[in-house]
């Protein structure tokens, strides 16, 4: 083997670590991005369950309203001066009812979503951090592997070299 041969196959080694090296950060940084869009997805999801849950609400109170109305208008119709007094405080009881009801199963909903969003934005901003530094503690180690292996890579064309002169000798010298 000559030294062309020996510097060209240890460039061949080297080159080669260094593309596996590489190809190695970029499918880390593929992962990434495809975790990023799968959370994201998820919390599209959350945040269309939210607004679905929003719309219910807003159609339960309008639901309930409507009824409120009809019920009112109908012992209007019915009431005489003896029974207004006390038709008006059964309707303010009505719609202390109707408010304390609403009030408990929009609450559990309210926490519920004032929670995930809270979470999902702590999430979201814990898992940026956190590829924020695998980026940085990437291109360190890349660095640093690149310096040794450019290292490594002077140190065995030395050795080649050196091999090969101590083989030229040799055979200078059986001559």
């Amino acid at each position: 083997m000559t030294a062309l041969d020996s510097k060209y196959f240890i460039n061949l080694i080297w080159d080669r670590w260094d593309e596996g090296l590489t190809q190695v950060y970029s499918n880390q940084k593929q992962f990434e991005n495809l975790f990023m869009q799968t959370f994201n997805q998820q919390k599209n999801a959350v945040e269309l369950y939210f607004k679905l849950l929003d719309s219910y609400s807003k159609e339960l109170k309008a639901i309930t309203e409507k009824f409120q109305v009809k019920a009112l208008s109908t012992v209007e119709k019915y009431q005489d001066e003896n029974t207004s007094e006390s038709l008006q405080n059964i309707q303010k009881q009505l719609e202390d009812v109707i408010e304390r009801v609403s009030k408990i199963s929009l609450t559990p909903q309210n926490a519920v979503k004032q929670l995930m969003s809270q979470n999902l934005s702590q999430i979201e901003k814990s898992i940026d951090e956190l590829f924020q530094q695998q980026e940085k503690n990437r291109s360190e180690m890349k660095s640093m592997i690149n310096e040794i292996s450019l290292e490594m890579k002077n140190v065995f064309e030395k050795i080649t070299e050196e091999f090969e002169k101590f083989q030229t000798q040799n055979l200078s010298l059986l001559k």
